[in-house]
């Protein structure tokens, strides 16, 4: 919001993000955290925590874009509509899966 020149209200970012990733990451790590579970040990803790460090990348990549998308199109937080945007959130999500995964 800084690069935009938006003002930044705390608990309205935090409402904007957890409205918009809330759902979908708890929907995507699910059967991650499930496998990891059942999994050896050792390699089953490696393996949900290689995980969970994608599911974060990816979620970090879409947050961003979205949010910079929102934001250079003259958009604040105080009109930001998570509803509106979760279809390009899934998108940029799944690139963000791909540019995060390791090689």
């Amino acid at each position: 919001s800084q690069h935009y020149g938006v003002p930044f209200y705390r608990n309205q970012g935090k409402a904007a993000l957890g409205a918009l990733t809330g759902a979908y990451i708890s929907r995507q790590m699910s059967p991650f955290v499930g496998s990891a579970l059942k999994a050896i040990p050792v390699v089953g803790q490696i393996g949900g925590v290689a995980a969970m460090g994608l599911a974060a990348g990816a979620s970090t990549y879409a947050v961003g874009r979205v949010f910079d998308t929102h934001f250079a199109s003259g958009g604040t937080l105080l009109d930001f509509d998570a509803a509106k945007v979760k279809s390009v959130f899934t998108h940029e999500y799944e690139k963000g899966k791909a540019i995060v995964k390791p090689a």
